[in-house]
């Protein structure tokens, strides 16, 4: 996180210092990526129940995500850490109140 912050303070204040033109195109798209994807999944990081639904969001939101580069590094590293994204760990979603009561009835219908 401390470099996100670190990105959004150089784009904020990018008129201070020098910066090339693909120093400054860099910073834009990091910034943009940290604003937009970012820092919502980061704020709900420690919330277990809202994990399997932030994380479906996530590769959701990388897959419509303008820039492809940055999707595509973002969508990779992002999926070397769903080794936890299991059946059982699912089960927290059932306290999520943004998933519909009749999406958690057909959750269990289906086990």
């Amino acid at each position: 996180m401390v470099k996100a912050i670190y990105s959004l303070k150089m784009f904020l204040f990018q008129h201070q210092f020098t910066l090339t033109t693909k120093q400054k195109h860099s910073v834009k798209e990091l910034a943009l990526f940290v604003s937009r994807i970012y820092v919502r999944c980061w704020h709900e990081a420690p919330l277990g129940r809202k994990a399997s639904l932030n994380d479906m969001q996530l590769l959701e939101s990388l897959t419509n995500y303008p820039n492809r580069t940055i999707a595509k590094a973002a969508r990779d590293t992002f999926s070397q850490h769903l080794w936890y994204f299991s059946e059982f760990l699912v089960g927290l979603s059932f306290f999520d109140d943004r998933i519909a009561a009749d999406v958690r009835i057909q959750t269990v219908a289906n086990r």
